[in-house]
């Protein structure tokens, strides 16, 4: 998934666990570095509004070239 800011920033997110008791997702960022959950009516709010897409997985060079390009998009940011 990615989860798209008003600032105009996105992060992707990897589901990795769901909580069928408390409606509750768990994901975590392409490294498994960082996580968040997420409850169920504010994910589906979400995707209504355009603030979370469903992505498609990619191959593994588009997964680098991604990261490549982050990474080229912090420094440029941060000049």
């Amino acid at each position: 998934m990615e989860f798209h800011y008003d600032d105009g920033t996105f992060r992707w997110a990897r589901l990795g666990w769901v909580s069928s008791i408390k409606n509750t997702y768990l994901f975590s960022d392409q490294d498994g570095m960082n996580s968040f959950s997420i409850g169920l009516h504010r994910l589906a709010d979400k995707l209504r509004r355009g603030e979370a897409v469903l992505v498609e997985r990619k191959s593994i060079t588009e997964s680098a070239f991604g990261k490549l390009m982050n990474l080229f998009r912090q420094k440029l940011g941060h000049a």
